[in-house]
């Protein structure tokens, strides 16, 4: 466990299974674009790492651009959308992939995928290497290749960062610990090969700690 920006965090998924899960992604992507040439739209800061890795397997003739929004606070998401580099490209015509760090609540990429449909775009498309489907609020905004699904807790690493500080070294994913800190008075539950960890503190919020998560 290592503590970073006044928190504790635990490894909760390693690099080889990052790795592995970007090589599963772009396969899907390959097979489902063959005759496509896909304007790939990478969100900054979060999502460097992941188009990185994911471009290196892309085998299909296509463009990358990219655009910078921010909707989180501290380890919230506020609910609002700022666009701090927009979109250059024209979207008209082309078959656009958005790739995304995390979807959370999905807010950010359903304002996003619409406005990419209003300028004309021929389809929209979304990867994110990082999913929380427990609190998706918009179905339109569920990514169609996702790498993997996690509880709604924070995380970092892997370009996932602090109000804009990077957790730099963490390359593996670490999930927060439980924010409040506390041992006892708590319930263990199997996630896959991992075990997950919840507080029952009425007066605070506690984060998950995942010791195995696939």
């Amino acid at each position: 466990m290592v503590r970073y920006e006044g928190m504790e965090f635990v490894e909760s998924i390693s690099a080889s299974e990052i790795q592995e899960a970007v090589r599963r992604v772009a396969q899907a992507i390959n097979e489902d674009y063959v005759g496509r040439e896909p304007l790939f739209v990478c969100v900054l800061n979060g999502a460097f790492m992941y188009a990185s890795d994911l471009m290196k397997h892309i085998k299909l003739p296509c463009e990358i651009t990219f655009v910078r929004m921010k909707s989180y606070e501290g380890t919230e998401t506020t609910g609002k959308v700022n666009m701090l580099i927009p979109l250059q490209e024209d979207v008209k015509g082309r078959d656009v992939i958005i790739i995304e760090d995390i979807v959370d609540t999905g807010i950010t990429m359903h304002a996003f995928m619409n406005e990419l449909r209003d300028l004309g775009a021929n389809s929209v498309e979304l990867t994110s290497f990082l999913y929380k489907p427990e609190s998706l609020r918009y179905e339109d905004a569920k990514p169609k290749y996702y790498g993997l699904a996690i509880p709604p807790a924070f995380i970092i690493g892997y370009g996932l960062d602090i109000n804009e500080k990077e957790a730099n070294g963490y390359t593996p994913l670490m999930l927060a610990a439980m924010l409040c800190g506390c041992t006892t008075n708590t319930t263990n539950t199997k996630v896959g090969r991992g075990e997950q960890t919840s507080c029952h503190n009425p007066y605070q919020q506690c984060y998950y700690l995942i010791t195995d998560f696939i």
